[in-house]
């Protein structure tokens, strides 16, 4: 069966659709495990960098403050145990300016927005309540109650510095628990993220599963549907695959039929687009392989030769097969079966074109010689005595000398523009063009003396011994013409031709002249 002969739709609208809507899912899907990924490790980066700059920032200014309550303690002892005035005014300045970067740190750490850090508040309270402290141990000692300063130094201040440091460490422990509960919740939000992911991945997989169980369906669907119009196409159309040289590479199923042989043998066949080898089939595929050889499809009725010699009549399409740089890679030949079209226009006995056939191919071939400027020729011939010899032979015989002559006339037409038809009893047309009067001439001599040639016996001829024909022919040279025209112009030219009888008779006119003789 000749493959990919047609390029057939694979798939219905509906199928594209569901196709296409499972593409569009699996994008949207593979989207979203993507942005979800996306947006979750970023979410948990950012987080942790927020936290994780907060506690270094808290760790630091806890530990910046620890310190400086620990200078500032110090100093707070020097001024109590200062030995002039000089030393208490020193270190009453150094206090102040310890206090100043112990607040300065405080304000780094109220810059901090997390609500988690509260207890910052607690912390700074303590420290505005210990600068309290020192500042009242600073008056005793201006009013020279050095003795309760110091106890109040050793007592009350130096117990408030210690809650103050344990604030101070409670912050950073907390800073530290942070982090802690975050690397929690960022591995609980991990392993979340890995589930949504799964999820959606899976959602994924079984996507492209579905899709391409579609996909499948219909490549299967379109397999099916080209397998059945590859089997229609195979069983009812007449189709061979050619070669560049016009040889057959593969035919259908119901060419093989038409021939009446099997696709082994059409294959095996030397024969050039199922051609025989004659005159005229040479001819014919000359013509063929100019017309196609320049890319361009070729058309025309053919007649063949089936398995059991009976002829058969195709109208046959030989069109020509491009590779992708437009080069000729074989051909494609479609016949259509005209066999019965043809049969009938055939005359049965002698297996020549009838008058029907006549008719219409006469005025087109008139049409078509006028249109080109070359001449046309209708030649009728006429069997002479045809009557005394079925008379003197009987009716049988007669036949059988109009199948000798229907042979003798149709191996006489060697090309596809040579027609010849039984028009009457005994009487025949020849229609051809191309040729000038001379060579008219000379073919159909050539005719009458084959028939002569065949030995007929015919005793009742004043002419000869053996059955002879007269033919008269009109050729048109130029002008325009009309078919009855041209058939009186032949008639009259064989009834010249019958004067004498075994003879030949050419006029040959111009369409002018049938006007001036009108």
């Amino acid at each position: 069966m000749p493959k990919d002969v047609f390029s057939p739709a694979d798939s219905t609208p509906l199928n594209r659709r569901i196709i296409l809507l499972g593409f569009v899912a699996v994008i949207f899907v593979v989207t979203a495990l993507a942005v979800n990924s996306s947006w979750q490790i970023n979410r948990i980066i950012k987080g942790y960098n927020s936290l994780l700059h907060q506690s270094v920032v808290l760790s630091h200014a806890v530990k910046t403050i620890n310190f400086h309550l620990i200078t500032m303690a110090i100093r707070l002892e020097h001024l109590v145990l200062a030995a002039d005035a000089e030393q208490s005014n020193l270190m009453r300045d150094e206090i102040r300016a310890t206090e100043v970067l112990i607040d300065s740190e405080y304000k780094i750490i109220d810059d901090l927005t997390d609500v988690k850090w509260a207890r910052i508040g607690d912390g700074k309270a303590l420290f505005l309540h210990w600068q309290a402290l020192g500042s009242e141990i600073d008056q005793l000692l201006k009013a020279g109650k050095h003795t309760e300063a110091q106890q109040f130094s050793g007592n009350q201040a130096r117990a408030h510095l210690a809650i103050l440091k344990e604030s101070i460490g409670a912050l950073e422990l907390l800073a530290h628990r942070q982090v802690d509960q975050y690397q929690h919740d960022s591995q609980r939000s991990s392993e979340n993220i890995t589930l949504v992911t799964i999820i959606l991945a899976v959602l994924a997989i079984i996507s492209v599963a579905l899709l391409i169980l579609q996909v499948w369906r219909t490549i299967n669907i379109a397999d099916q549907q080209r397998s059945k119009r590859q089997a229609l196409i195979d069983q009812h159309i007449l189709i061979a695959i050619l070669d560049k040289e016009g040889r057959t590479k593969d035919v259908s199923s119901a060419l093989c039929k038409f021939f009446g042989q099997w696709r082994e043998e059409l294959i095996d066949s030397p024969a050039t687009f199922f051609l025989r080898d004659n005159e005229k089939d040479k001819l014919l595929k000359k013509n063929i392989i100019s017309q196609i050889s320049q890319g361009k499809a070729w058309r025309g009725e053919v007649s063949y030769l089936n398995l059991s010699g009976e002829k058969i009549w195709a109208e046959s399409s030989i069109i020509p097969n491009f590779d992708e740089q437009s080069q000729i890679v074989g051909f494609t030949h479609v016949l259509h079966d005209m066999t019965n079209k043809k049969l009938a226009s055939i005359d049965k006995l002698t297996g020549l074109l009838n008058r029907r056939s006549y008719d219409e191919i006469l005025i087109n071939q008139i049409s078509l010689a006028v249109r080109n400027k070359i001449p046309i020729a209708l030649a009728i011939l006429d069997i002479d005595f045809f009557k005394r010899f079925n008379d003197l032979y009987g009716h049988p015989e007669g036949d059988v000398v109009l199948r000798k002559l229907g042979d003798v006339l149709a191996k006489a037409m060697q090309r596809p523009s040579d027609f010849v038809f039984r028009i009457g009893g005994e009487e025949f047309a020849i229609l051809i063009s191309g040729l000038d009067t001379s060579k008219l001439e000379t073919f159909l001599n050539s005719i009458r003396e084959k028939v002569l040639g065949l030995e007929i016996a015919n005793k009742n001829s004043s002419v000869s011994p053996h059955l002879t024909v007269s033919i008269g022919a009109a050729i048109l040279i130029q002008g325009a013409i009309t078919a009855q025209q041209l058939y009186k112009t032949a008639d009259r030219a064989l009834y010249q031709a019958k004067v004498e009888r075994n003879v030949v008779f050419v006029e040959d006119f111009s369409g002018e002249d049938l006007i001036e003789s009108k």
